[in-house]
């Protein structure tokens, strides 16, 4: 199981498949023997509507999460009637998850959009450069002259 690509390329599978592992061996304590990776604690966002639907309501979003998916999955779910039904503090939950989800997928997209933007320029620079163009925004050096 240890050597399925599904559980190799990602450290949260890794780290849950080692814990599960541990236990059944009797080790309680895997924190303190390796250090659990940050992605272990993201839940996906299925996980994530299970929780708040089982009644935890002090969940929080974290960075990493793939945050298109949030959004989908809370507004699917938000549609339905399982929602409607559901505690005030759970709905209020997953509004607030939603709000933050989205916030982060803009902010993902913008900075995407923003590197993009930055290669762009870098790609134009070296062109001239190559090209031996000097670009409008820079000051040309009056060449020397050699006595």
């Amino acid at each position: 199981m240890l050597a399925n690509p599904l559980v190799t390329s990602n450290p949260a599978n890794l780290w849950r498949v080692s814990k599960i592992l541990a236990e059944a061996k009797g080790v309680r304590d895997l924190e303190t023997i390796v250090t659990k990776p940050k992605e272990a604690d993201i839940y996906s966002p299925q996980e994530f509507l299970q929780r708040v639907i089982s009644g935890q309501f002090d969940l929080q979003i974290r960075p990493g999460i793939d945050s298109d998916s949030y959004v989908f999955e809370i507004q699917l779910y938000m549609r339905t009637e399982s929602f409607q039904s559901l505690d005030p503090k759970a709905q209020k939950t997953l509004a607030d998850a939603l709000r933050r989800a989205y916030m982060m997928s803009v902010a993902e997209k913008q900075a995407l959009m923003d590197v993009q933007q930055i290669k762009a320029g870098m790609n134009q620079q070296a062109q001239a450069d190559q090209a031996g163009i000097s670009q409008p925004d820079q000051e040309q050096l009056p060449a020397q002259e050699v006595a």
